[in-house]
């Protein structure tokens, strides 16, 4: 079953957002972290994908998209928005 991060910055709406993820078949992974706690769990388990959830502050989800493609150890995992 494949490994999906879920990336959301409000922690009492991403829960329909994991349930969707694990109804497709997915295993979805989803903890309140920010900034470098985040980036740390992602580097020492590196998921199959990474979802970015873009309905609350979009820009802070771009700005993770480009953060994780400009990063080498990152760059490899799909992600999607």
């Amino acid at each position: 079953m494949p490994r999906v991060r879920i990336l959301h910055w409000k922690p009492a709406e991403a829960a329909p957002l994991v349930e969707a993820c694990r109804a497709a078949g997915h295993e979805a992974e989803y903890e309140d972290l920010r900034g470098s706690a985040l980036s740390r769990a992602i580097r020492d388990s590196s998921p199959d994908a990474i979802a970015i959830d873009l309905s609350c502050l979009p820009s802070h989800g771009r700005e993770v998209a480009v953060w994780l493609r400009g990063n080498k150890s990152t760059r490899h995992i799909p992600s999607c928005s």
